[in-house]
Parts: structure tokens; C-alpha cells; sequence
């Protein structure tokens, strides 16, 4: 499934916006490759997500977010589905993985807008200068 590039991805700090549009054309990207390539990629992808993940996270904590622990769980419950996908890859089921792949770019599109759009609001709120960490 290919991802809607088009979707509105603004959230007013252009660091999220870009992550998240880098995230989902890597997530094409992926989505296409070979079995032989494609574990090694999952894996990329999988760590690339956590690196984004981890920079709201530390913004958050920057800012004092009050929404911190929702926005938490969504990436905790993604990355703990992600982890498991990557064990059945490991074991040579890569079912689970590309799955992951298909559900991501609709899981993202809603989480842009229920919870990095607020987050970039809170941050641009308490005057966070306009670098992620």
C-alpha cells in the first residue's frame, strides 16, 4: 500500500513534519523490496522510527508536555508491534513485518494529527526553540 504523500503533514514544526515525510516515503521504499533485502531494511526502518520517536520524546520532557503519557503509549504499543514483527522476520516470517508496513502510513496519518499536531503546538506555545533534539 502506498502511502498518501499528499496528506496534510503540517503540524507547525517543520522537524516532525519532515520526519514524518521522510518516514513515510522510507516506508515505500521498504514496502517493495525483495525477501532477501527486505529484512535487513525492516530492520533500518524499525530504527529509524525509534530515532523519531525518541526526539518527540525528548521534547516532551523539554516542554513538560501534560499529554506526555497518551503520546507515549501510542509509540510504545507501534514499536512494541514492530519488535514482534522483527522477531517472526528473524525467524523467516515476514508476513507480520510487511503487515506492519501496510497499517503504518494510516496509523501515522492519525497519529499526526491527534498527537504531534499537539505536541507542536504545545512547543511552539512554551517559545521551545525550533530545534528537535
Amino acid at each position: 500500500m502506498e502511502p498518501d504523500l499528499t496528506m496534510p503533514l503540517a503540524t507547525g514544526l517543520e522537524e516532525i513534519d519532515a520526519d514524518n515525510r521522510h518516514l513515510l516515503t522510507t516506508l515505500d521504499s521498504v514496502a517493495l523490496l525483495d525477501s532477501k533485502r527486505f529484512p535487513a531494511e525492516y530492520s533500518r526502518l524499525v530504527e529509524l522510527i525509534e530515532r523519531d520517536f525518541r526526539r518527540e520524546e525528548l521534547l516532551m520532557e523539554r516542554i513538560d508536555y501534560p499529554a506526555e503519557r497518551q503520546h507515549l503509549e501510542q509509540h510504545a504499543r507501534v514499536l512494541g508491534g514492530l519488535h514482534r514483527a522483527e522477531a517472526a522476520l528473524l525467524l523467516g516470517d515476514s508476513a507480520p513485518a510487511r503487515r506492519c508496513l501496510q497499517l503504518l502510513p494510516k496509523w501515522l496519518e492519525l497519529h499526526i494529527a491527534t498527537q504531534d499536531a499537539p505536541l507542536a503546538l504545545a512547543a511552539e506555545l512554551a517559545s521551545v526553540p525550533p530545534h528537535l533534539p
